[in-house]
């Protein structure tokens, strides 16, 4: 394993995102995440004005995605572990879901209740690349990236062994 931060971290990202060939697992865990915290959309989805903030979704999606576009030959499975009742963020984020990583970038896009996962202990979160590369998040108190993980070849192993069981679970499609 080996702890990166940075530009670092964005060079392995694009180089596993070039890399990849045939499937994407991301597992997300928080319930807010600090980074979008400037988003137009989500400033509008917090002060009520929710019609303004699915307009500013659609209008910038082909934007947003450009991140990773669609692409046929990668299934890109993304599960959101959250909470009941859901937090005004992470309405906010389905309806991204609904307008930029679905339609845009080809990902199914579940959300698992946060109970189903109570005696798994703490998960992390991260993105685990053709089962064979991973990178792992780790977040301050305010959701904002601090470092990231990077494990490669059987260091995997642990991360596929938690995915695997996760996707038996109950997984409310979005």
């Amino acid at each position: 394993m080996k702890t990166i931060r940075g530009k670092e971290a964005g060079e392995f990202f694009e180089k596993f995102k070039r890399e990849t060939k045939k499937k994407v697992f991301k597992l997300e865990t928080l319930q807010y995440y600090g980074e979008d915290a400037e988003n137009p959309s989500l400033q509008k989805w917090l002060s009520g004005s929710r019609d303004e903030s699915s307009r500013i979704l659609q209008k910038n999606a082909g934007e947003m995605a450009v991140w990773w576009p669609k692409d046929p030959k990668i299934r890109k499975t993304r599960v959101h572990i959250v909470e009941y009742p859901l937090s005004e963020y992470i309405q906010w984020e389905i309806e991204a879901y609904k307008y930029v990583n679905i339609p845009f970038c080809g990902e199914e896009v579940y959300l698992m209740d946060s109970k189903d996962v109570s005696d798994y202990g703490e998960l992390s979160e991260g993105w685990i690349y053709d089962d064979n590369r991973a990178i792992i998040v780790n977040y301050d108190k305010d959701g904002r990236s601090l470092e990231f993980e990077v494990y490669e070849g059987d260091e995997v192993k642990p991360l596929l062994e938690i995915r695997d069981r996760l996707l038996k679970l109950p997984l409310k499609n979005i």
